[in-house]
């Protein structure tokens, strides 16, 4: 545990040999404690296994485990909070030094992208850091299959939880405009019920014509907090460099954002365009495979 992030590294061990790991970044709340977070874990992670899949006979854990008891109860799983035997030690220190290696790892990209987000406050001369950004993308094969994606950004990275999906029906193909007025309008008409979910900033993968379509979906739905941003390829430019655009005075107009608040937009630019593909084939082979059926 480190500035209240706590990691925990699963070795998988049979006929006393390691076959493989895993490394977990709970969700926490603050000021918890190792005992509590690792009985949560342990309580979710078993007891949420597939039915096909055979349960360990023993866990072996690191710290003292005031529930280890209760957990063996419920779990029917010995779990064993202080092991001696030196084989077993030595997969606990091995697994302890590979957790510490995972969180420094982690906390250097988190310090990382904090710092993108405090570059890109300044670069918008914002008062506060963006606690949430969101951003959207179109996908479809010809015209078919529609899908809109839609990824959120914190300064501590990607909330993949937060990540939705919109299939896109009764347009005509290849409207790429009526698609993302389609998603933006589902999206934000339920963000206004749950304002405490509203982003802090609206990034559109598009031009200025698909960030006029965010500016008029919020207009008509009466929201004015979310800063507008869309980011595209400069066609004028030799090299094909992204370009940002964005509303100011109720004008859409290009912005001078490079360096790292570029690179953090171009980040979550990619990983929502990575995500949007990603359900617009899924959506594309269920569909096949439906059909082939």
């Amino acid at each position: 545990m480190q500035d209240d992030i706590f990691c925990l590294q699963i070795l998988y061990v049979r006929s006393g040999k390691i076959i493989g790991s895993q490394t977990y970044f709970p969700k926490t709340p603050k000021f918890s404690i190792q005992d509590e977070v690792l009985t949560a874990f342990l309580m979710q992670n078993y007891l949420n296994q597939p039915s096909d899949s055979a349960p360990p006979k023993k866990i072996y854990i690191n710290i003292p485990c005031k529930e280890a008891r209760l957990i063996t109860e419920a779990l029917q799983i010995e779990v064993v909070d202080s092991c001696k035997n030196k084989n077993c030690l030595a997969w606990l220190n091995l697994a302890t030094v590979n957790a510490s290696e995972a969180l420094l790892r982690h906390l250097a990209l988190h310090s990382a992208l904090f710092e993108k987000f405090m570059a890109l406050k300044n670069a918008l001369f914002l008062v506060n850091i963006p606690e949430r950004i969101e951003c959207f993308d179109i996908s479809h094969t010809g015209g078919k299959e529609t899908v809109a994606g839609c990824v959120v950004f914190t300064a501590k990275g990607p909330d993949k939880n937060a990540y939705r999906r919109f299939n896109i029906e009764n347009i005509a193909p290849n409207d790429d405009y009526g698609a993302l007025n389609q998603a933006l309008w589902r999206h934000f008409k339920y963000l206004k019920e749950t304002p405490e979910k509203m982003p802090d900033v609206l990034l559109i993968d598009g031009g200025v014509g698909q960030l006029n379509i965010a500016v008029q979906v919020l207009k008509n739905l009466e929201i004015n907090n979310v800063i507008l941003l869309s980011i595209a390829k400069d066609t004028h430019s030799k090299n094909s460099v992204d370009t940002v655009y964005g509303l100011l005075n109720n004008e859409i107009i290009k912005l001078n954002i490079k360096d790292q608040p570029l690179l953090l937009l171009q980040q979550v630019r990619d990983e929502t365009h990575r995500f949007t593909v990603s359900s617009h084939r899924q959506k594309r082979s269920k569909k096949l495979f439906s059909v082939t059926t």
